[in-house]
């Protein structure tokens, strides 16, 4: 029995892995987030004051869901409506370039801290998508 049907109680469409990949892309960022922030304790930018930011630099908190959002919504686009793969993934590479960049202008992040960030974000969900991705015996 696949994972996703194990996850969802019994048999599965398209828009119910869709959803599960989703729920769980973005869960698991934000666990990331939370979790390296509490480890890695890097200082913000001294550009201005951002001592009201909450936790450390590393990573871009913002970037990494985004990124995960955007990836996890652009494959099950391409798994449903196939012809639309190439709009997704631009439209998503868009979102997360103007997030990076909207962090790194406010002067609360570190290049590395998006960069890093972008890169979890987006093998979060490839990840998930191998794991989540129908079998057939």
């Amino acid at each position: 029995m696949e994972v996703a049907e194990d996850a969802l109680g019994g048999e599965s469409g398209p828009i119910d892995r869709a959803a599960l990949l989703i729920t769980a892309s973005v869960t698991s960022s934000a666990i990331v987030v939370y979790v390296v922030k509490m480890i890695s304790g890097r200082a913000r930018p001294a550009l201005w004051s951002s001592d009201w930011y909450w936790g450390s630099s590393f990573p871009s908190g913002h970037t990494l869901v985004v990124t995960a959002f955007a990836i996890a919504a652009s494959i099950c686009v391409g798994r449903m409506w196939p012809a639309g793969h190439k709009v997704a993934l631009s439209v998503a590479f868009l979102w997360i370039s103007l997030i990076a960049l909207s962090r790194l202008v406010q002067g609360v992040h570190w290049p590395t801290d998006v960069l890093a960030a972008a890169c979890i974000g987006a093998c979060l969900p490839l990840a998930m998508a191998v794991v989540l991705e129908p079998r057939h015996a």
